[in-house]
């Protein structure tokens, strides 16, 4: 629509008479804050009238909550003069306690003196228990003692036991491999060093689990067997002997046996020879004891002991002469 303005009245009739041409024409003339003073001239006014409302609200609440709290306080004065009458008769009480703790402070005067001489009994007494609780740790040392004393003694017999078991224990192995007559001879402690020492490399490189160079001379049993009349190889037990058989004799058994077999290239098996296997042993040292002679001679590797079982009366000592 074309409008066409030559004099002021033309101007005001156009925006007079066309709203698009009156908005228009406004964002020409003013800013865009100027057109909007309005509009937030009515909401300014509505968001005051709004907290005036609320305000007369929050009064008439102060004013009933002040009523409320002025009834409290005129419960709480009856309440205080009450309390005022109540204390007047604590007061009097107070005055019969007063006399009731005169008395107990005597009596807990008597007590106090009967206290310190209790004190003096129990100082007696507790000279007496560090007497006893010395009493009691030399038992102690002495049982502990007496124990140790105790288990060398059986395990020194139980290395004799297996000594004197040495042919029995060579017999089952032999007759495992089919041997009937064979001959037995126990390595000497020079045989068994130089043994260790012309195959030093060699046994360097095993995977042993204790200390060879310590085991091996000083093992309980290291015997040769060998058929009689024969030149077929012989064959090696190697034997460490407990009352309890427990895992140091199992890793020295199977130690000493590893080191025959890599010094001679010939057979050789482990024993542990004693009463009773520690309950608590590892399981699986547990599962290397057996005492299925041949499991263990026919196992292939050297994981396998075999178990030669003592009797008590195997370590009994020998009647005196």
């Amino acid at each position: 629509m074309v409008i066409t303005i030559e004099t002021t009245d033309d101007f005001l009739r156009a925006l007079r008479g066309n709203g698009d041409f009156l908005a228009a024409a406004r964002r020409e003339i003013l800013t865009q804050e100027l057109i909007d003073l309005p509009r937030q001239f009515a909401e300014h006014r509505k968001e005051t009238a709004q907290r005036f409302d609320d305000i007369d609200e929050r009064i008439a609440a102060l004013v009933a909550n002040t009523e409320a709290m002025n009834r409290r306080v005129d419960a709480i004065d009856r309440r205080v003069d009450a309390m005022d009458k109540r204390m007047d008769g604590m007061d009097k009480r107070m005055d019969g306690m007063d006399k009731r703790i005169a008395v107990l402070v005597e009596n807990t005067a008597a007590m106090n003196r009967r206290v310190d001489a209790m004190d003096k009994r129990m100082e007696g007494m507790d000279k007496r228990m560090e007497g006893m609780s010395t009493d009691i740790r030399h038992i102690r040392e002495s049982h502990r003692t007496e124990h140790q004393a105790m288990h060398r003694f059986r395990g020194n017999y139980a290395i004799d036991a297996a000594r004197n078991s040495e042919w029995d224990i060579a017999e089952m192995f032999a007759g495992a491999r089919g041997v009937r007559r064979f001959r037995l001879r126990s390595l000497t402690r020079e045989e068994r060093d130089d043994m260790f020492d012309d195959n030093a490399d060699a046994i360097e490189r095993l995977d042993t689990e204790g200390n060879p160079s310590k085991g091996f001379p000083n093992g309980d049993i290291i015997a040769e067997v060998r058929r009689r009349n024969s030149d077929e190889p012989p064959f090696y037990v190697a034997v460490e002997a407990s009352y309890t058989v427990d895992s140091g004799d199992v890793i020295r058994a199977s130690d000493n046996a590893k080191i025959l077999r890599a010094a001679t290239g010939l057979d050789a098996y482990a024993v542990v020879s004693g009463v009773r296997v520690n309950p608590r042993l590892d399981d699986g040292v547990k599962r290397r004891i057996t005492q299925d002679l041949t499991e263990c001679v026919e196992a292939d590797g050297d994981r396998a002991v075999f178990w030669f079982r003592l009797s008590d009366s195997s370590l009994e000592p020998p009647a005196p002469c």
